[in-house]
């Protein structure tokens, strides 16, 4: 945790007594976000359920390392320009229930992307340039899923 913490992110475990870690990057961080910085985070890919990268820059190489957490339950990626390949790159987080890509410029190329995370509960897709017709085709593949599209 100590290694992943000089890396600048902000790490702490969910309870007391669990080994489930929540991570930050801040927008406000001195420094980027690298590569190497992600193999760091990698390093606790296991125990890492919660996510929050909100309001920086996330490149397209930088989503397949986050698409490695493979019990990711939250992930909060608004503001940060991702893209429809970006989403393609979190196509295997099984557990994932919660999913905030507000203010990116993704489109209906990534729906069935966003088809394939069947365990969402919630879907934040305000501030998207997915269309009306996308957001019901993602509303009747994923029905039990609460979707805020602005609406």
């Amino acid at each position: 945790i100590d290694t992943i913490r000089d890396q600048g992110f902000k790490i702490k475990t969910i309870s007391s007594k669990s080994t489930l870690l929540e991570v930050n990057y801040s927008p406000y961080n001195k420094e980027e976000i690298t590569l190497n910085k992600l193999d760091k985070l990698l390093q606790a890919k296991e125990n890492i359920v919660w996510l929050n990268f909100s309001g920086i820059v996330l490149q397209d190489r930088f989503l397949s390392k986050i698409g490695q957490l493979e019990n990711l339950i939250e992930l909060r990626i608004s503001n940060t320009n991702l893209n429809d390949e970006g989403i393609k790159q979190l196509e295997g987080l099984k557990h994932l229930e919660y999913l905030n890509v507000y203010d990116n410029p993704i489109t209906n190329e990534c729906i069935e992307s966003l088809q394939k995370l069947k365990s969402l509960q919630k879907l934040y897709l305000w501030k998207t340039d997915i269309s009306e017709s996308g957001l019901q085709k993602i509303k009747q593949s994923l029905d039990k899923t609460r979707i805020v599209s602005g609406e």
